[in-house]
C-alpha cells in the first residue's frame, strides 16, 4: 500500500466516529395511536392531521332520515326517470305547463303497480292545474309511464315507504311550439 493511501486510511478511521453518524428517529407504527401528552422530539415528525373525507351531500337521497314516505317513493321514482331519459324519453307535448301524478302501489320494497294517477295543465294566468279527463291525457304521456313502469317495478327500495298507494306529482314545463291546450 502506498504511503498516500495509508495516510488516507487512516485519517478516514479517526475522523468518522460513532458520536457524529445520525441518530435514527422513532417512527410510530401504523396500527399504533399517537398519545399526545407525550412530548415530541425536535427529531420526531409530528403526523399529519387528517379529517376523514366527507360524502357529497345528495338533496335527492331516499335514504335520508326523517322524510315521509311519499316524498321517498318520489325520489325513487324521480332518480329512476333521470337514469332512464334515453330509453323512455319524454317531452311535453303541450304549450302550457304539464301536470301529472303516477299512481304507485308499493308492497315489500318494490313498485308492484304504476300507472298515471291524473293529468292537469296549467293554463297562462291559472294558479292551480286544470284536470284532463282520461280520454285527453296526451298519448306521449301515457306511453312515458308505460314505457317507464317496468323500470320503477325493477327498483329495489332500501329504505322502502311503507307499503300502500301513492301519488308522486310531476310538472313539465309548456314548449312554445306545443299543442295548444283541449
Amino acid at each position: 500500500m502506498t504511503r498516500g493511501a495509508l495516510i488516507l486510511a487512516t485519517l478516514l478511521a479517526f475522523s468518522c466516529t460513532d458520536r457524529d453518524a445520525p441518530k435514527p428517529v422513532p417512527v410510530a407504527d401504523e396500527g399504533t395511536a399517537v398519545d399526545p401528552s407525550r412530548p415530541v422530539s425536535s427529531r420526531e415528525a409530528i403526523p399529519p392531521v387528517v379529517a376523514p373525507a366527507a360524502a357529497p351531500v345528495d338533496p335527492d337521497d331516499p335514504a335520508e332520515p326523517g322524510i315521509p314516505d311519499l316524498a321517498r317513493l318520489a325520489r325513487y321514482v324521480y332518480k329512476t326517470m333521470q337514469r332512464h331519459e334515453e330509453v323512455c324519453p319524454f317531452a311535453n307535448p303541450y304549450r302550457d305547463r304539464l301536470h301529472f301524478a303516477l299512481a304507485v302501489e308499493v308492497e315489500g320494497g318494490r313498485m308492484t303497480r304504476v300507472g298515471l294517477g291524473h293529468v292537469g295543465l296549467e293554463l297562462p294566468g291559472a294558479t292551480e292545474p286544470r284536470p284532463l279527463a282520461a280520454a285527453q291525457w296526451p298519448r306521449e304521456l301515457t306511453s312515458y309511464v308505460t314505457c317507464l313502469a317496468p323500470h320503477l317495478q325493477a327498483v329495489a327500495m332500501a329504505p322502502a315507504p311503507s307499503d300502500g298507494t301513492y301519488e308522486p306529482a310531476y310538472a313539465y314545463g309548456g314548449r312554445p311550439a306545443g299543442r295548444p291546450a283541449p
